[in-house]
């Protein structure tokens, strides 16, 4: 499920709104990124796309059968932005027709492009909160533009959430989160995005880097984090961190506190069958007026796919 590139509005109607400079960028990053995907064998090769109808989803999804060829392409009034907190039933409806258990001997891909909201219900359902929930909790969630959420569903109907907004294919200088009131005057203010860092506290989730790599990969996989972590101080957290792990991540979170100029702290080994106590020790808002970042790494038991970064504000 990918999210439409950043756009711009000046009141017209929803379904009018175009993508900004940036937001072309942004969606032809991640089509360049899915291209990748599907020649490394790392998604089903059947494969299709649908889009919402309105104009920022048809302008992002519009760059995905240029780099990615035999892609189906549907679209869906369906998929158009809702709120689904009032509208709590169109949002599910959309989830039961997508979500379909598929059969045995089936494998396919289907890349979804719509809107910041309506994906955010889905990946809540796809994670089995219930309607009533997931129609309040996805207004905890915010996707950055452009983002990949994925959700495999097997033949048994279970599904798995595999990534959630993931954006680090897409450069530094083109990523954002919210959409530009008035006139995309991007290229008449130096060329960057409007954007600003988020206050309070912001909580970044590491996995530990690893897998069955050599050395060297598992190496690169530290050193790609880190950096990738480290660039968002630039323009999305408080470069002000604190960096925390678990006994078995402490090569990962090395690297990141080298980053930040930090000293380490390490979770007694009863933090595995505790997990609360690291979330009353960190998950709290900052002194008054201040901004700072916290950066937890650990593993999850997966030990078969390389990192991957979660941010919490």
């Amino acid at each position: 499920m990918l999210r439409h590139g950043q756009c711009c509005h000046e009141g017209e109607r929803d379904e009018l709104k175009e993508l900004t400079q940036h937001g072309h960028k942004q969606a032809e990053d991640t089509a360049r990124f899915i291209s990748q995907l599907f020649a490394a064998g790392k998604l089903p090769s059947k494969r299709a796309l649908l889009h919402s109808t309105s104009r920022r989803a048809r302008e992002t999804a519009a760059k995905l059968p240029v780099h990615v060829q035999d892609l189906e392409v549907w679209n869906a009034d369906l998929l158009r932005e809702t709120d689904p907190t009032n509208k709590p039933f169109r949002a599910e409806d959309v989830f039961n027709r997508l979500f379909v258990t598929p059969e045995a001997s089936d494998s396919d891909t289907l890349v979804i492009v719509a809107h910041n909201n309506i994906i955010l219900y889905m990946l809540m359902r796809a994670a089995g909160v219930p309607i009533e929930r997931a129609a309040q909790a996805w207004t905890l969630f915010h996707l950055r533009h452009a983002s990949i959420t994925r959700v495999d569903v097997s033949s048994l109907g279970t599904k798995k959430v595999v990534s959630i907004g993931a954006s680090a294919h897409i450069a530094d200088t083109a990523i954002t989160w919210k959409n530009v009131t008035g006139a995309d005057m991007s290229a008449w203010k130096g060329g960057g995005p409007e954007r600003h860092k988020f206050g309070g506290r912001m909580l970044v989730l590491v996995r530990q880097a690893g897998g069955q790599g050599s050395g060297a990969e598992i190496s690169q996989q530290i050193q790609s984090v880190a950096d990738h972590v480290k660039s968002l101080s630039g323009y999305m957290m408080s470069g002000k961190a604190v960096v925390a792990s678990t006994s078995s991540a402490q090569s990962t979170a090395a690297a990141l506190a080298g980053k930040f100029k930090a000293v380490p702290q390490l979770f007694p080994d009863s933090i595995a069958e505790h997990p609360e106590a690291g979330f009353l020790q960190f998950f709290q808002a900052p002194e008054e007026g201040s901004r700072d970042t916290v950066i937890i790494v650990a593993e999850d038991g997966i030990k078969s796919t390389p990192y991957a970064v979660g941010i919490l504000q």
